[in-house]
């Protein structure tokens, strides 16, 4: 205010009791009453009148009392007990909100407990404290403080709302609104502090854009409310809070304004206000801990479950690790009785070999040999294929293949040699239709012991009847079709073998796959091939076709020549492979070797998933196998479904 004057009207004129600009006699009533007030004392049936003159800055209206002096202070008291009640509240709640922090590490909550400072110190200033106590003698310093906390308090509120919500990333344009209005706020409290210092600054201006500042903050704060309800319902008292004392705010500028003149301020009300929001935010305070606590439990909970699981886990490990030691065990034992049986089978192949070798001596040169020397070299180079092909069948480290240029016609017929005199026993008709015109690129070894068991399991399941085994080579594919005359295997048995043609998913013991069919699929899906099993009461036909790029010819190629056709390979001979010549740089090492008898296989097969048979050819190249390995993507050869 500018200026208050209380005059007593006499018959002789005005008395004046209370100068605004009379510090002292101000002071005074301030200590006595903490309010501008004067005592008035009537005897019965006496009247006196009393003159105000004012100027206020910010409003036309002008709070005025007449109350018993026991009212008064009565009315006191209990406004001073509010006070102090906000006052201490909002300390409390400056230390709740530092422990939260303290534990949690979120900077909102220092933004809230400075606000509630803020508030506070609003509180006590509005109710006229600060300038009862303190202020006075300094109207222009009294006047603006209640800008600058009401300012400050709202700007506070804002930031708050800014970082619980992380609007920044949140709510971006609600963000850049909290933004400005913080910037604006601040320039709000530059302008007041500016006024203080050096003046000149409109105050009529900066109240009404104060009170505008704090009207607008007044009304974002419930909907910071509401969206902090929106990410977790521990803020619901926070937005009552907030509704209420925007609903406050908002009636005390239109009031004070003067644009309604019948709406009445009482400040008194702040305290209740204030008491409400600080006990609402203590609430939200309880509630955040004890999510806190909720989460904090919940964690332990899954930190535990997680431990046992993990102790869980540790000893499966351990039982698998022991599972694991005892099968390598059963692993090695069981390499160790094949390397004793293939070298006792290597006996008794030079055995077969010497016999066949004195017989054709004895019969003399140019006479043919007989059906038995024919049936025992065949069979002794059949047993020699199956000694070497052990190395890529059942090979626990990995998969081989030893690929040349072969005459698969005179694999077919050399096997053809082994189970003619069985089948005649048996009293089956075996026939082999063989238009394999050309070469093929094949595993000669592998090769001949698909034919080995497609042959022996239809003879052995066909108890009369035919065996009849056609092959053709033509269109980069080797076809081999089987049929038999025996009582067929189930439709269950044909459909899964159908199911899983070219791939090595180990079936189920229901199943019933026996050895033979288990070497078939092996060898198949190494070769990069695929099969067909058709099957009725009249007899099963099996076909497999597998990959040969050289079913139109062969060209062929020397080493370095090769090895500039692919430079994904390297290729080396194994005589130098074996002194250490391929050194590691990222490419796969191909062994190139004149044979694949064992001995051959077994060195190569520890350096390499390859061996390239002389005489080396382009096709070669073109094996899905070897593009494999090239990093090219292999095509399947053919399709089952």
């Amino acid at each position: 205010m500018d200026q208050f004057e209380l005059y007593r009207v006499t018959s002789g004129g005005i008395d004046p009791l209370l100068d605004y600009a009379n510090t002292a006699q101000l002071g005074r009533t301030l200590d006595s009453y903490q309010a501008i007030a004067t005592e008035v004392n009537l005897a019965p049936g006496q009247t006196i009148t009393y003159l105000f003159k004012f100027q206020d800055r910010a409003s036309s209206w002008m709070p005025l009392s007449i109350q018993s002096y026991a009212d008064f202070f009565r009315e006191r008291r209990a406004n001073i007990a509010l006070i102090a009640g906000v006052v201490m509240g909002s300390i409390i709640l400056l230390l709740l909100n530092g422990l939260v922090f303290a534990v949690t590490g979120r900077r909102e909550f220092l933004w809230l407990g400075a606000a509630e400072l803020a508030f506070a110190a609003n509180t006590f200033n509005a109710e006229g404290y600060s300038t009862i106590f303190f202020f006075y003698p300094w109207p222009e310093v009294a006047g603006m403080l209640g800008q600058i906390l009401r300012t400050l308090f709202a700007l506070l509120m804002m930031q708050f709302g800014r970082a619980m919500l992380d609007t920044r990333r949140t709510l971006p344009r609600f963000d850049r609104f909290l933004r400005a209005m913080v910037w604006f706020g601040g320039a709000l409290l530059a302008a007041a502090l500016a006024m203080l210092v050096i003046g000149g600054i409109p105050v009529m201006a900066l109240h009404g854009f104060g009170w505008l500042y704090v009207v607008a903050g007044a009304l974002v704060m419930p909907v910071i409310g509401w969206f902090g309800i929106r990410r977790s319902r521990i803020y619901w008292p926070l937005f009552i809070a907030w509704f209420s004392m925007a609903i406050y705010i908002a009636y005390s500028a239109v009031a004070i304004s003067g644009l309604v003149p019948q709406l009445t301020v009482n400040w008194h009300w702040v305290g209740p206000i204030g008491l409400f929001e600080c006990m609402m935010a203590t609430l939200t305070l309880v509630l955040h801990l004890r999510q806190l606590y909720t989460d904090r439990v919940a964690a332990e909970r899954d930190t535990r479950a997680a431990l046992l699981e993990k102790l869980a886990l540790s000893e499966e490990t351990a039982r698998l690790a022991d599972d694991r030691a005892r099968a390598l065990a059963d692993v090695h034992a069981r390499d160790r009785l094949l390397e004793g049986s293939a070298h006792d089978t290597r006996h008794v192949l030079h055995a077969l070999n010497s016999a066949v070798h004195f017989s054709k001596a004895a019969g003399g040169t140019g006479s043919p040999p007989s059906d038995l020397i024919t049936l025992l070299e065949a069979s002794a180079h059949h047993l020699e294929d199956i000694i070497a092909s052990s190395v890529s069948i059942g090979n626990r480290d990995g998969r081989f293949l030893a690929l040349g240029v072969s005459d698969p016609g005179a694999t077919i017929e050399g096997l053809a040699d082994i189970y003619a005199p069985i089948a005649q026993r048996d009293r089956i008709v075996l026939t082999v239709e063989s238009s394999c015109a050309g070469k093929a690129i094949l595993d000669e070894a592998l090769f001949a012991r698909l034919i080995s068991n497609l042959l022996n399991n239809a003879i052995k399941f066909t108890e009369s009847g035919t065996v009849a085994l056609e092959c053709t080579n033509d269109d980069g594919l080797l076809r081999l079709t089987l049929r038999d005359s025996g009582p067929g295997m189930s439709a269950q048995l044909a459909a899964w073998l159908n199911e899983h043609a070219g791939d090595t998913i180990a079936p189920d013991l229901a199943m019933r796959v026996g050895t033979g069919w288990r070497a078939i699929r092996e060898i198949v899906a190494l070769m990069q091939g695929s099969y067909m099993v058709e099957t009725d009461a009249s007899g099963t036909a099996v076909t497999v076709v597998l990959p040969n790029p050289a079913s139109h010819g062969v060209h062929t190629l020397s080493l370095e020549e090769l090895a500039g056709a692919e430079p994904g390979l390297r290729l080396c001979e194994i005589g130098a492979l074996q002194r250490g010549a391929g050194a590691a740089d990222g490419r796969v090492t191909v062994v190139i070797a004149n044979d694949a008898r064992a001995e051959t296989r077994v060195a190569s097969a520890a350096q390499s998933q390859l061996l390239l048979v002389r005489p080396l050819c382009r096709e070669m190249l073109h094996h899905p196998y070897v593009r494999g390995l090239a990093n090219i993507p292999a095509v399947r050869a053919f399709s089952t479904t």
